[in-house]
């Protein structure tokens, strides 16, 4: 792989946690990078410079949309004008719009200008980990090589490893799995389940999710990626996992008080796969009646524990 050995000029759409984490790696890898968030308090709280959109894209080579799946598309709608031919655009949200009901990579294709390379970053990047000197690693997917090369470049010698597929909906589809079942991790876990249970339970969930890849029109291969697996324990164990959080308050007061990719892009995923094919999953047919209320979590899950 050729590295970029000149300093890159990238903006990154979004300053929550993630968009600093990965913003600060890659300045610290020597990269120009640029902020651009609707909250400028973020940006004023970083001590960085709060530019309009227009001036924080003029010179990208790279842009990063650091936004939850419910943000996505409003993001994609602001930054499409300023899109200049060869900039790269990389997604980092795992989920699906709540509006569009399409996945990651869907979504670039449909909202950015025609022949825009685009690229679905995923892993195991815990945002609180990064920002505290921890490594992460992700898979820099897109069908255009010379793209996520690019991208992959841009982390060379930093503490995220990227590496390169080419399959973007099986990386885009396993964001949004790896969420909805840490779901059901977390909900065990407040149900007081033993790890021996918890495992047996991830492990059926793998099984699921590689039904599911292959329907959403992934490889399954994709899901046995080393990052992707990686990327599914950490959400599934992590105390920063919104998503693991999230199961837990189901478990323990019958709702989620965090607003999580895993309890948005849900309902959507029911449908989009379709009910008949989502009672074959019991695990994702029991979450979906434990998240839209229809069964307590306790009742729930000792009914799939006997399954």
């Amino acid at each position: 792989m050729v590295k970029y050995l000149s300093m890159t000029k990238v903006a990154m759409i979004g300053a929550g946690e993630i968009g600093r984490a990965i913003g600060k790696i890659l300045a610290s890898a020597g990269h120009k990078v640029t902020y651009w968030d609707k909250n400028e308090s973020l940006i004023f709280d970083m001590g960085e410079k709060c530019l309009s959109l227009p001036e924080t894209l003029v010179e990208a080579e790279t842009v990063f949309f650091c936004v939850p799946s419910w943000s996505l598309g409003e993001a994609l709608a602001f930054t499409a004008p300023y899109f200049k031919k060869g900039t790269v655009a990389v997604s980092v949200t795992k989920g699906i719009g709540e509006n569009n009901k399409l996945l990651v990579d869907e979504a670039l294709k449909k909202a950015l200008p025609t022949g825009a390379p685009t690229v679905v970053l995923s892993g195991a990047m815990i945002a609180e980990e990064l920002l505290a000197g921890h490594g992460g690693m992700a898979v820099a997917a897109s069908p255009n090589k010379k793209a996520a090369g690019q991208v992959a470049d841009l982390f060379a010698d930093t503490s995220i490893k990227v590496t390169i597929v080419a399959d973007a909906r099986g990386v885009a589809a396993a964001g949004v799995l790896k969420n909805i079942y840490a779901l059901s991790l977390g909900i065990a876990d407040g149900l007081g389940w033993g790890r021996n249970e918890q495992g047996f339970l991830m492990a059926r969930a793998l099984q699921e999710m590689s039904k599911l890849m292959v329907w959403l029109g992934g490889k399954k291969a994709t899901l046995f990626e080393s990052a992707i697996l990686a990327d599914f324990f950490a959400t599934s164990t992590s105390k920063d996992s919104a998503n693991k959080q999230a199961g837990i308050e189901l478990a323990k007061h019958g709702s989620a008080l965090i607003k999580s990719e895993s309890v948005a892009s849900l309902p959507a995923l029911v449908k989009i796969v379709g009910r008949d094919k989502v009672k074959k999953l019991p695990i994702l047919f029991t979450l979906g009646r434990v998240v839209l209320g229809k069964i307590e979590a306790e009742k729930a899950f000792e009914d799939l524990k006997k399954l």
